[in-house]
């Protein structure tokens, strides 16, 4: 091939991987002095947006919105695949006003990442993250607060993992599970909710929803610390695992597995402590709460309450 042919070449194929939209779209930028109208640009690093709304439009699926500084970002409806996060070290903000949601994820079959996060309701918000779709949800290293609920999950093919975070101070629940989803919590702690601070229900027909705890900690919620239930006329299912955690200082029992009607509950409780709490592990109804008979239920104005499964290792 002649000289000046492979250099046209390699040219026109430079030209063509430069500017192909895949890459420039795979990482945009927002910034406390950042401008929307970079959008138009793709919110690169040297222009970034100011909000995560603007930045969303411009990522590629599968992508990544990284905040650079510290800043309140808005409020955000996601409909792809994406990561939001945190520059370590800052602040990255969502506040939700009067009767809005921090996170809205209502897309089904997408992969959302969010980390490093603080999302923070005003009066009258109402949940700091809301999954109403079949989306797999992954919650790091945020602070979530000041809602009705702080984490709402609430589809059949709804997937929520939480790990190494905090949700306080919400009106009615920390973390809310409904509806057939199904969610695992790792190194979490919920405190000062006003109703729960970890919350299953199975009032659902035909529904199966999930919560499963490890090395968590409810302390200080207004009624549970941890709760599976079915209410009156729930016709679902609602089951419960907890290892390794702790409740504490709730106002009417650290750990409780409730249904007073058909409908069917189960909580599992393994290597965990139970203190402070008006009750410490109540059962009612024909809910069913096993015991592995190694958790330490003490110093609690009345242990136990209901009937208390003990179930082997094996």
């Amino acid at each position: 091939m002649p000289r000046f042919t492979r250099i046209a070449t390699f040219a026109v194929l430079s030209g063509l991987f430069l500017s192909a939209p895949a890459l420039a779209g795979q990482r945009s930028f927002v910034a406390s002095y950042g401008n929307d109208a970079n959008s138009a640009g793709g919110c690169v690093f040297a222009n970034p947006c100011r909000s995560f709304t603007s930045a969303l439009s411009v990522t590629d699926p599968g992508g990544e919105i990284v905040a650079i500084d510290a800043a309140g970002y808005g409020v955000v409806t996601i409909t792809k695949s994406v990561t939001i996060t945190a520059n370590p070290g800052f602040y990255a903000g969502i506040t939700a006003s009067s009767g809005a949601t921090g996170v809205t994820i209502n897309t089904g079959s997408i992969n959302v990442i969010l980390r490093g996060l603080n999302i923070n309701g005003l009066a009258g918000s109402v949940k700091g993250v809301a999954i109403t779709a079949g989306a797999t949800v992954t919650i790091e290293n945020c602070v979530i607060s000041n809602f009705q609920n702080g984490v709402s999950l609430s589809n059949s093919s709804g997937r929520l993992r939480i790990s190494d975070s905090v949700v306080r101070g919400n009106s009615e629940d920390g973390i809310y599970v409904e509806n057939g989803g199904r969610a695992d919590v790792y190194r979490t702690k919920v405190s000062g909710n006003a109703l729960v601070g970890m919350h299953v229900n199975g009032d659902i027909a035909t529904t199966t929803s999930r919560l499963m705890v490890s090395d968590s900690e409810a302390t200080g919620n207004g009624i549970y610390g941890f709760l599976a239930d079915v209410g009156a006329g729930g016709t679902g299912n609602a089951r419960m695992s907890i290892t390794r955690s702790t409740a504490s200082f709730s106002g009417t029992s650290g750990i409780a597995a409730q249904s007073v009607d058909t409908g069917t509950v189960t909580l599992m409780l393994s290597s965990s402590a139970v203190s402070f709490n008006t009750t410490g592990i109540e059962q009612a109804g024909v809910a069913v709460f096993n015991s592995q008979g190694n958790n330490a239920v003490s110093v609690n104005t009345t242990n136990t309450a209901g009937t208390i499964t003990a179930v082997g290792g094996t």
